[in-house]
């Protein structure tokens, strides 16, 4: 089974995002367990812990990520933030390239953590998933 974090930033990717980068990218650059120093504008997914899996039946997964957007300037970071969060918010299953999510559910709002070293915009909201263990 595919990690969370690199299920969901491929996942982000196809849907218009961004580029998958498993390299160099120029621009918005969609990322899972570790944001480059460039470019300026990215998308990174990281694993945040779950509680695991369902005890009764053992084929439901309870997982956590977090979804980070740097950006030049505040309103593109939020804007990736809002576009990120409409992919993951629906009403029913997120289907994605290789897991089943029954439901993804919003644990923080979209929260500004400040800039970067090279004052960057840096913007994070968390996620909690259900995902069908197959």
């Amino acid at each position: 089974m595919m990690p969370v974090a690199e299920d969901i930033a491929r996942h982000l990717a196809v849907s218009g995002v961004g580029t998958f980068a498993d390299a160099d990218v120029d621009d918005w650059g969609v990322y899972a367990h570790k944001e480059p120093e460039t470019p300026d504008r990215v998308v990174t997914v990281y694993e945040t812990g779950g509680s695991g899996l369902d005890t009764d039946e053992m084929d439901l997964d309870n997982v956590g990520f977090q979804v980070r957007a740097r950006g030049r300037t505040y309103a593109e970071a939020y804007a990736k933030q809002e576009t990120a969060m409409n992919l993951l918010l629906l009403p029913g299953r997120v289907v994605t390239a290789n897991s089943s999510y029954l439901s993804i559910d919003m644990t923080s709002t979209i929260t500004p953590i400040g800039r970067d070293d090279n004052k960057r915009f840096l913007l994070t909201a968390n996620y909690r998933a259900i995902r069908e263990r197959v």
